[in-house]
Parts: C-alpha cells; structure tokens; sequence
C-alpha cells in the first residue's frame, strides 16, 4: 500500500495539470488559414481528459489507502495496475493506444505534454515530433487542408510525396517549409524488420539481432491529383552522383504501412479512421515491394 500510496504522490507532483483550454484558444482562434490552430485545441482536449483522470484517481486512491473514502471496485483495480507496473483501464479508456509498463507510459506521457506546451508557448514547431499526437490524422488532413485553402483546391485532390531527410537529426529542423511549396516535417518513426541506409538512402536489412530501428525526418509534401511519385520526389529518394536518378529497375517504392503502436491492427472508428493504422509511407528501395512485405515490414511512432 505504501509503494501505491508514494507512486500516486510521484505522479500527482509529476504530471502537469490541465492546461487552461480557454487560454489556448484565445491565443490560437479558429482560423481559416491556419488549420494547426485546431488540431493544438483538440489535442488540449483530448490530453487534458487523460490528465483529469489521473489526476482525480490518484488523489481518490490516496484517500482510499487511508480509510477517508470507500474502496470501489474501480479505485481497486487502479491499486492492483499501478502495483503490478500496469496502466490503470480508467486512464486507457481516455488514454491514446499504449503497449508500455506505467513507468514508461508515464514518461512517454510527460514528452507528450513538453510538446504540447512547447507548441503553445512558442508556435507551432518547424518539424513535428507526430509521435506525440494523441490523434495523428487530423494532423496529416491538417496539412492538406492548409495547402488546399491556400491555392483554392479541393482537400480530397491533395496527396503527399514522402521526401526524407537524413541529412538532418530528429526534430533539428527549426524551419518550416517554404509557404510557396507547403507542406511540414515530422519526425519519431520507427522501422520494424529493416534500417535506413544513410549512405544510398534507402531501406535495407537489417542488423544483426537489431528488430527496430529509427527512420530518419520526413517532408510530407503536398501535391495535387498525385498518381505516382513526382521528380523532385524520384531525385531526393534516387540520388545518383552524375546528377540524374536510376531507372526503375534498380531503385522502387516501397509503401510502409504506419501504425501508431506494434499490434498492427485496430479498431474502425465512426469517423472512418483507425485506433492504429495511420496512413502508408512511400521510401525507396532497391529490393521489390514483394520482398519487404514477406519480411513484415512496417513503421511504427511507439514501440513497447
């Protein structure tokens, strides 16, 4: 009871409080122009939920340890989580999808909430990190909208070519695009079942007794009625030194499927959205599209 009663006062001093949801949006208004202003309150809301619960839970445990208030049935199975190392259902149920020990769902949750707040104290940031968004789609149609409302085009005739950039580290890129092409960087993905090869700038096998591994930041940028990748898109993935890009014989797209945790399967929302697939991510590869899907390879933005 004394390590429940100490890990509810450590999360109580360590986690934020709620931010004032008033105060957001009275600093970034609904606008139609800028389409983050929306996606930052949402993602307010949704975190400040999961806080409220935490916080709530951990003050009703704490008095429950004590003999002031009655034990429920739900307060006990939150006591038996948190001192098996486990996530309370009452936090998950208004919680993102998690695979992670409390220890670690607590730390995940606190570079979360640094983003958040870094995000309104600051602006929006030159490259996302969009493992900390609790809802990465409306981010990703965000952008799209941006671009479309800029140049007075239908949403749903935008695409993005997935340009990487691994002459940079995560979350180093401090400007945004230029406002004349659009788009935005993001950083935080993970690779399951094969690496990123820095020196031809393509997927490759992976090293030995090494399951995951970091991708490098990306530009997602948008482009009108895409059918295949652009050349500006060919020559960033299909470098070659004499200044021109490989045919397709040696150098193809692979399209990485993107899931925000490692069960790769979800739940269909109302909204047509899944609770873990995001979206497929386009690299280049000089092996078949084939060969990658037998080997199981997929994208991740948090691993256990």
């Amino acid at each position: 009871e004394e390590i429940v009663f100490d890990l509810c006062d450590q999360d109580l001093s360590t986690i934020p409080t709620p931010l004032n949801e008033e105060d957001v949006y009275n600093k970034y208004p609904t606008d139609y122009n800028e389409c983050m202003n929306t996606v930052l309150m949402q993602e307010v809301t949704r975190y400040n939920k999961v806080l409220e619960v935490i916080h709530e839970s951990c003050a009703q445990l704490k008095l429950a340890i004590g003999g002031f208030v009655v034990m429920s049935s739900e307060l006990e199975k939150a006591f038996r989580s948190i001192n098996n190392n486990q996530v309370p259902d009452m936090w998950q149920d208004f919680s993102y999808p998690n695979l992670k020990p409390l220890a670690a769902w607590v730390n995940d949750l606190l570079k979360r909430m640094e983003f958040v707040q870094s995000w309104y104290d600051d602006g929006a940031p030159g490259s996302y990190w969009i493992s900390g968004f609790f809802f990465p789609q409306a981010f990703l149609t965000s952008t799209r909208q941006n671009y479309a409302r800029q140049r007075q085009l239908p949403v749903d005739t935008i695409d993005y070519d997935y340009i990487v950039k691994d002459d940079v580290e995560w979350g180093e890129i401090k400007e945004k695009p230029d406002p004349e092409v659009g788009g935005c960087f993001i950083y935080g993905i993970y690779v399951e079942g094969a690496i990123w090869d820095y020196k031809e700038h393509c997927l490759a096998e992976p090293r030995p007794k090494e399951l995951f591994s970091t991708m490098p930041s990306f530009w997602l940028k948008p482009v009108q009625n895409r059918e295949e990748p652009t050349h500006e898109f060919r020559e960033t993935f299909f470098p070659d030194p004499s200044g021109s890009y490989p045919d397709d014989e040696t150098r193809t797209v692979y399209q990485a499927p993107l899931y925000k945790i490692l069960t790769r399967a979800g739940v269909l929302l109302t909204t047509g959205h899944s609770t873990n697939y995001v979206m497929n991510m386009e690299v280049s590869s000089k092996q078949p599209q084939d060969y990658w899907i037998r080997a199981g390879v997929a994208m991740f933005l948090a691993l256990r």
